[in-house]
């Protein structure tokens, strides 16, 4: 069956860009994520399209602060936004989150195909993916005082060289000053896991 081209509301040089689903790689309640590509550049990237009408309030919050956080983000161990907006198509509007696309999939899925086959990751390489976890989270911390609150290996993609980047901020937390940011690390309300 042929698949429905995604429009980007804005155009970008002379011509619009479009996007072409090329499957489905997520669902959940906060709606579905797809592999697409551009048919302007033909790069491929991730689109989480989040349907308004049967999205809960939490959902869609949690949707929208993911955009606005990508949006403040720029670090090379961070999913990158390559752009945010709502599309109607008939009577259903969407919000599209369209990301960069890591081909290296997800340290989860890396970490089951390890133990099919009865092997484990290097030491070297577990440190090395360790440190570029830890520079996300400084940068997010210090610099843009954003509490991640959903580490998992779900949620750490790996480019196809191996590189590690943080996403899935849905849950994530922005603090308005320093001193809400450290009274709240101080008090142990905030913590970074998946249990909150």
């Amino acid at each position: 069956s042929i698949l429905k081209t995604i429009k980007l509301q804005k155009p970008i040089s002379d011509e619009e860009e479009y996007y072409q689903k090329i499957k489905l790689i997520g669902k959940g309640a906060f709606g579905e994520v797809y592999l697409i590509m551009s048919t302007l550049t033909y790069i491929k990237y991730v689109v989480k399209i989040v349907k308004i009408k049967n999205c809960t309030n939490e959902n869609m919050k949690n949707a929208h602060r993911e955009a606005i956080i990508l949006m403040k983000c720029n670090h090379p161990n961070i999913i990158l936004l390559k752009d945010v907006f709502r599309q109607r198509l008939g009577v259903e509007v969407t919000l599209n989150i369209i990301t960069e696309y890591c081909e290296g999939g997800d340290l989860g899925q890396k970490a089951l195909e390890q133990k099919k086959m009865g092997s484990h990751f290097e030491e070297t390489q577990l440190i090395y993916w360790l440190m570029q976890i830890c520079f996300a989270l400084k940068y997010l911390h210090e610099e843009k005082k954003i509490v991640h609150r959903d580490i998992k290996p779900s949620n750490i993609f790996l480019t196809k060289d191996g590189y590690v980047k943080l996403g899935d901020f849905g849950l994530s937390k922005i603090f308005d000053n320093t001193k809400e940011y450290i009274d709240t690390l101080k008090n142990n309300n905030i913590s970074e896991t998946n249990k909150i």
